[in-house]
């Protein structure tokens, strides 16, 4: 079999260069490109050596090698973040491999059961894991966000006390027609002591009919405390929706617990997330500093 060293090491550096960027991206750390090909370049040059000289194929030289990769690439900071920084080195260069090989063995010639390291089948073996790593990678990076941003919600109303799990939106802007008040988005099943006798009525009918019926609710607190608040969408549609005033709302983001006696619990029966991570949308000027509260407190479910 005929070697273009030229190809093989244009092959290497690309891959290489992907292969340190997607763990940059892993470990959070941010590199300059010129540290990734300089990188990538370095491993590319080990890789010809590789197939000339018979020493540089042990384990050892190898680790030694992808050591030094990090250290060109990230330099260095601690022993943990360097071990770190190898681990996931190591992990994106298995799944990238091991795509590589699965889409090798797709066209492997049948007759001889041998594996084809064809240009194109290496190249879309490389474009499916690395794929693969950067969904993962954007997933992870997605619920890691989502997680910081999640406050736990206890709303209080006469007696009637419900918690959940919201997600801060600093672009709900929702408030009352009327008094202005900032409105919490909440789905039916997060709020059943506070529905009441009133969640018959709400099960009943579809969410576009609970403005037009109301009155038949069946639930007095509602009828007393009944807020409605305007609801649009990007694309311009929406409805109104039906909330109802609650005595206090208190919250808990990051350590710090807040406060206020402003605020109106609107239902919905549309589910706000996919896999049940959160029940509701809080507003985030419900967490301002002047309505923080000092000292720990015992939630009461």
């Amino acid at each position: 079999m005929v070697i273009y060293w030229d190809v093989l090491l244009l092959l290497n550096v690309v891959v290489n260069g992907l292969i340190l960027f997607l763990t940059s991206v892993a470990v959070g750390i941010r590199a300059s490109w010129l540290r990734i090909w300089l990188g990538a370049l370095a491993g590319g040059c080990y890789v010809l050596a590789d197939g000339i000289i018979a020493m540089t194929q042990g384990v050892l030289v190898r680790v030694v090698v992808s050591a030094l990769l990090i250290c060109i690439v990230f330099g260095y900071r601690s022993w943990r973040a360097f071990l770190f920084a190898i681990a996931v080195f190591y992990l994106v260069s298995f799944v990238i491999g091991g795509a590589v090989f699965g889409w090798l063995s797709i066209g492997q010639n049948m007759m001889t059961g041998h594996l084809l390291p064809t240009l194109g089948g290496v190249s879309g073996g490389i474009l499916i894991g690395a794929s693969v790593v950067f969904f993962c990678l954007r997933r992870s990076m997605e619920r890691a966000r989502r997680t910081s941003c999640l406050v736990r919600v206890t709303v209080t109303c006469k007696g009637r006390r419900d918690t959940f799990e919201g997600l801060i939106d600093t672009g709900n802007m929702l408030s009352s027609s009327l008094r202005r008040t900032p409105v919490i988005v909440a789905e039916k099943g997060a709020i059943p002591s506070l529905l009441g006798d009133a969640s018959r009525y709400f099960d009943a009918r579809k969410e576009c009919e609970w403005v037009r019926d109301i009155a038949l609710c069946g639930d007095e607190l509602w009828q007393k405390r009944l807020s409605l608040s305007p609801y649009h969408t990007i694309a311009g549609t929406g409805h109104m929706l039906v909330g109802i005033r609650v005595d206090e709302v208190l919250m808990e983001a990051g350590g710090t617990w807040y406060r206020t006696n402003d605020c109106i619990v609107a239902v919905t029966e549309r589910k706000l997330s996919a896999d049940g991570g959160y029940t509701a949308i809080v507003p985030s000027r419900l967490l301002a500093e002047e309505k923080a509260v000092k000292g720990e407190r015992t939630w009461v479910s």
